[in-house]
């Protein structure tokens, strides 16, 4: 009896090892893994970050990928400052035409992003927006944009180009300073004011046209430009400010004999490296 007593217990014991092995079988072919429940839930997860192509941690926008995006503006269209400040961008960002103005500092430090296309309804980017976007090598500025502020873009580092639209009248201090790699600038018609240190470092720079209507053009402005040869100044510039174009490869200058601020050897050398030949506009 004992020994048949094993038997049933054996038996029961496969016919259960064979029933739990083919019920997990089961749950293998239909979920993949065999805690299905928790597996359909990551699933699902990974389906819907595939979609967004945004990653959020506590709130915050950590990771995006591709074009899209769902933005949050204020009632007057704004990006506010800090918005996206450090945020993992990677790619092309397409900002939709609900925005008017980005704030300061909105995309400081997104260092992974490559290119922007910001609509034409933007009027303003504030100070330092695309500070340290230092794999942002193409821009699309909006034909309605008016200001740029002190910084804005400074330190994008692959930065090869960059037309600023006609509705600018006043670049500001540092904006593309240390850009290195920018080699072309179409400046605006109407350009008044270009801030100091608003080139400073654009070492792959070789040339500019600056605007017949330019006035003032500040201390520092052009210095470090190492490939920068030759410059003409408008007959309208009243003022430019101590090393603007120092630091420079500049043989040759032409300029007004009505300028007021090159009256003797020592101011020259203050703004224009050692050796300038200069030649008169009249």
């Amino acid at each position: 009896m004992p020994i048949k007593s094993r038997s049933r217990k054996s038996t029961r014991s496969r016919k259960s090892t064979r029933s739990s092995k083919r019920t997990k079988r089961r749950v293998v072919r239909k979920t993949g893994v065999r805690k299905a429940k928790k597996t359909r839930h990551v699933a699902k997860k990974k389906r819907s970050r595939k979609k967004s192509n945004k990653v959020m941690r506590g709130g915050k926008i950590i990771r995006f990928e591709g074009t899209d995006f769902d933005w949050t503006t204020d009632d007057t269209g704004e990006i506010k400052e800090f918005a996206y400040k450090d945020s993992e961008f990677t790619g092309s960002l397409l900002i939709p035409d609900s925005v008017t103005s980005i704030g300061q500092h909105a995309f400081e430090g997104c260092k992974m992003l490559t290119s922007i296309s910001i609509p034409d309804g933007v009027t303003s980017i504030s100070r330092a927006a695309f500070n340290g976007c230092a794999q942002l090598n193409s821009i699309t500025l909006p034909k309605d944009l008016n200001t740029i502020g002190d910084y804005a873009f400074v330190n994008c580092a692959a930065l090869t180009s960059i037309i600023i639209p006609d509705g600018v009248r006043s670049i500001g201090g540092g904006t593309f300073g240390e850009c290195h790699s920018l080699k072309s600038i179409t400046l605006p018609k109407d350009l008044n004011t270009i801030g100091d240190y608003a080139f400073q470092g654009c070492a792959e720079l070789k040339s500019i046209t600056l605007p017949n209507g330019l006035k003032e053009i500040e201390e520092y402005a052009f210095e470090g430009c190492a490939r920068l040869t030759s410059i003409i100044i408008p007959n309208s510039v009243r003022s430019i400010g101590d090393g603007a174009f120092y630091n420079t490869a500049m043989r040759r200058v032409t300029i007004s004999d009505l300028f007021i601020g090159l009256t003797t050897p020592q101011k020259r050398e203050g703004i224009f490296p050692e050796g300038c030949v200069f030649i008169s506009s009249g």
